[in-house]
């Protein structure tokens, strides 16, 4: 038999538990609170100059759609260390849209993104040495900025200042772009869209995606000048890409001075494209990225996971000009570029080691009273936009009408059917660039070559 004191002893032990077990259930709900209430307080969408960023905090801006976040990141696969502030998806975190001090990233987690009394925006340390800076010049007389910067559901960044007679924009990040484009951004004869340096570094990269308002056109140029791909360069010599209809309404329909798509869109009815409807396409969730490899990417979100829909140069030979002049491209060759019959390698050292971009020379005079002039025919090309494009309906008219001139290099002649808008007859003065064999799309080309030429 227990007695007494051991009965007192035991239930005094339980109760013991049992409060400690309350005390214990109470802490563990009261940590859970705290924990939410601080995530909630985390997950805000705008910040003034007494609430910065604070990265060893885990300081976030969070969209009210919560579709986009700011904040600090470590690119996907590096391992250095290195933050950057920038804006990525919130169900894709890996998808980043845009990076404030993209050339220059801090190499601790004591990161601070602050709205500064002046009303100007600073990525610093914790030493407050300025890493990037909006640069915005202070327009207020007083010693406190008035305003706030807001992360609005679309992925743009907006600094508003708050004023007796209403708000003002002063900065957003739209019109700063990084290597994204997303839909209200408008596009100018300042935008332009730089590519990561790599996969793992936003440093600016080789490639910058912009438009050529003058040519009505988009283009790639990698290291500052030199053309790497451009839109529609082959004018109505082949149709264009349905899916660049896509992409331009993208841009088009974003822009504050919209225009028809770039490049030739009609197909062999007359009629535009028929087998895209661009109008049943959700581009709210749609982005183009000039990729750090050089190609141009448009992505459609589909599916939970983003769809890549488009993109160029496709391949090798959609590079723009990458043959050189008077050289013909296959990607579908191990060696893609080759001089056609009757032209050289300019420079014979840099072709046999892939070195294209030079091109090739005739072989011999293109007028010449020692050379019997002859026409090559070159079946499915694509090639550049001819510099002239008469109305002949007889193609021994074309044809006639190139050889009397003793500088038309090649002419290409195409029957009129019922809805073909394109031109009959078009004629090339200058150096022919951008070519294409086997093209599905292309068109018979000939070419201007010496009699002996036909056959090799």
């Amino acid at each position: 038999m227990m007695d007494v004191k051991e009965r007192t002893r035991i239930q005094t032990a339980h109760i013991t538990i049992s409060a400690t077990n309350m005390v214990s259930s109470i802490f563990s709900s009261f940590t859970l609170f705290l924990f939410l209430s601080s995530w909630m307080c985390l997950a805000r969408d705008n910040m003034t100059s007494s609430t910065p960023l604070r990265d060893e905090m885990g300081d976030i801006l969070v969209s009210s759609g919560e579709r986009f976040e700011l904040g600090f990141f470590t690119p996907y696969g590096r391992n250095d260390g290195k933050k950057y502030l920038g804006i990525r998806y919130r169900n894709s975190p890996q998808t980043v849209v845009w990076v404030a001090n993209r050339e220059n990233p801090l190499d601790n987690s004591r990161g601070v993104f602050s709205l500064e009394q002046d009303g100007n925006l600073q990525v610093m340390d914790g030493n407050r040495t300025s890493y990037w800076s909006a640069r915005i010049e202070s327009t207020s007389s007083s010693s406190s900025f008035s305003g706030r910067l807001k992360l609005m559901d679309s992925g743009n960044l907006v600094l508003i200042k708050e004023a007796a007679n209403g708000s003002a924009i002063l900065w957003q990040s739209f019109d700063y772009p990084t290597d994204t484009f997303l839909p209200g951004m408008k596009i100018d004869k300042n935008f332009m869209l730089t590519s990561w340096k790599s996969p793992i570094d936003p440093a600016s990269g080789d490639f910058k995606f912009q438009l050529d308002e003058r040519k009505k056109q988009y283009i790639i140029m990698k290291n500052g000048s030199i053309p790497y791909w451009k839109s529609g360069v082959s004018g109505n010599f082949v149709r264009s890409d349905e899916r660049l209809w896509l992409v331009s309404t993208l841009l088009m329909n974003s822009s504050s001075k919209p225009s028809r798509p770039l490049g030739n869109t009609t197909t062999t009815n007359g009629s535009p494209y028929k087998k895209i409807n661009s109008t049943a396409v959700n581009y709210s969730n749609a982005r183009l990225v000039m990729n750090f490899d050089g190609q141009i990417q448009f992505f459609l979100w589909k599916n939970a996971s983003w769809n890549l829909n488009w993109r160029e140069p496709s391949d090798q030979c959609s590079v723009f000009d990458a043959c050189g002049t008077f050289g013909s491209c296959n990607s579908l060759n191990r060696i893609p570029c080759k001089c056609l019959p009757g032209f050289q390698p300019k420079s014979p050292d840099n072709w046999k080691l892939g070195i294209f971009s030079e091109g090739c020379e005739r072989m011999s005079p293109l007028c010449s009273n020692d050379v019997v002039p002859k026409f090559l025919e070159l079946k499915s090309m694509k090639a550049g936009k001819p510099d002239a494009e008469p109305d002949y309906s007889d193609e021994n008219d074309c044809m006639n009408k190139c050889l009397s001139k003793c500088n038309c290099q090649a002419y290409s002649y195409h029957k009129a059917e019922k809805g073909d808008n394109n031109f009959t007859c078009w004629t090339w003065f200058k150096d022919l660039n951008n070519i294409q064999e086997q093209y599905d799309r292309g068109r018979d080309l000939n070419v201007r070559v010496p009699l002996s030429a036909i056959g090799t």
